[in-house]
């Protein structure tokens, strides 16, 4: 993955560390690797070219600093308690942060955060750990992947801004967050830090840090994935994250099967009949593609048959730009009343009123066209369509929760 150093000779990883990061005395290691090779042997390590990245760490100060900086690019931050967090990599522990539990009070941890592309946050963060102080480290994010923990709690709100949103659903829904820990009169807080922030007048503990929103997204987001893990349950419970869709995001992909790796055909524990009216809600806004990835493995012929229904609710949506007179296919379907109570609503919202000029913002259309344009943004796809449209990272980073098989366990 991104944190770790490619497999091959010492030359060969020295070569990926000066590529990407132009390492000045890289070119010096390989001309005189065998005093490097020596060194590694001093530190019990009998063959030079078997070595780890603790070991690299070990040869050089700027070597070490080249390989915290290739394995800051991808963190997963993991809550330990009231006020602490462990970081790992993706495939295990990161030598610089191991031991650093507050790692945002070491300042040499804090400029490796520059170097992060990718964070994954895993599990409920409290609010007594103010994730978003650390945006202004984070401050060249790519992908934020938000995910439950081993009792699906998960942290309910998305800490910072980046191109891309993951979020994994929980098996257990967003309520088991209700009855995590935080909430327990018997942790106990900070008297300062309680007084600041219990809710009033309840007195209860929030659920997010002072002044974030909840349900706010970064107006950053281009692409928005919604990996179900092969469980619909949280389905309705995600729903107010997408009604206020910012409108930088151009694709919502919607995941369904959970994945352990690239080649796993994927497993589906739960599905539920009549959701497609969430779908129907999840989708509504306008200016994005919504692609859905592995519905077919649900049922035989369910795609089209997903398909068809949220078409049927899409076209009992008031639009503005439809021109509800026009006589089509789908407005023969309204009855008389809601035909008329459509037209009213349209000119209503159009500006449409007693003695002030009428200023239609769109050319306005039949209803059938409009909803076919809809229905034209929505793609129904398999796993194996998805992989051959992305490369392999980032069908990791969108479909495989964990990097390592036995995480799964």
């Amino acid at each position: 993955m991104l944190a770790l150093l490619p497999t091959g000779t010492a030359c060969e990883k020295l070569d990926a560390l000066e590529t990407e990061f132009a390492v000045e005395t890289v070119p010096e290691y390989r001309k005189r690797w065998g005093v490097y090779a020596m060194k590694l042997e001093t530190l019990e390590f009998f063959d030079p070219d078997d070595y780890d990245n603790h070991t690299l760490r070990r040869v050089d100060a700027q070597l070490r600093a080249a390989v915290d900086q290739y394995q800051a690019r991808h963190l997963v931050l993991i809550p330990e308690g009231l006020y602490s967090l462990k970081v790992t990599g993706p495939e295990g522990k990161i030598a610089a942060f191991m031991e650093r539990p507050q790692f945002w009070k070491d300042q040499r941890l804090l400029d490796l955060l520059p170097y992060t592309r990718v964070v994954d946050v895993r599990g409920f963060c409290p609010p007594t750990i103010d994730l978003p102080h650390l945006a202004t480290g984070f401050r060249n994010l790519e992908v934020v992947r938000m995910s439950p923990d081993d009792t699906g709690a998960s942290t309910p709100y998305v800490p910072w801004p980046a191109r891309t949103l993951v979020l994994f659903a929980s098996f257990a829904g967003f309520w088991v967050n209700d009855r995590h820990w935080w909430w327990d009169k018997e942790t106990k807080l900070d008297p300062n830090w309680e007084a600041k922030n219990l809710t009033v007048p309840h007195g209860r503990r929030p659920m997010v840090p002072p002044g974030v929103d909840q349900y706010a997204l970064f107006d950053t987001f281009e692409r928005i994935v919604l990996n179900f893990n092969g469980d619909l349950s949280s389905l309705e419970e995600i729903l107010p994250l997408f009604r206020n869709l910012p409108r930088t995001v151009k694709e919502v992909l919607l995941v369904l099967p959970r994945n352990k790796s690239l080649d796993d055909s994927g497993t589906l524990f739960s599905f539920y009949a009549g959701l497609e009216m969430s779908f129907h809600a999840l989708t509504r806004a306008q200016h994005a593609k919504y692609t859905f990835v592995g519905f077919d493995l649900a049922k035989p012929g369910y795609n089209d048959e997903l398909r068809d229904k949220l078409r049927q609710w899409k076209k009992t949506e008031l639009f503005i730009d439809v021109d509800y007179g026009i006589s089509c296919a789908d407005t023969a379907d309204l009855r008389k009343r809601e035909r008329y109570v459509a037209a009213s609503e349209q000119a209503r919202a159009n500006g449409v009123l007693e003695g002030k000029p009428v200023e239609v913002p769109t050319q306005l259309v039949d209803l059938t066209t409009k909803v076919d344009q809809l229905m034209a943004d929505m793609e129904f796809i398999t796993q194996a369509q998805y992989r051959k449209c992305v490369d392999s990272e980032v069908a990791s980073l969108e479909t495989l929760e964990f990097f390592r098989e036995d995480e799964y366990e």
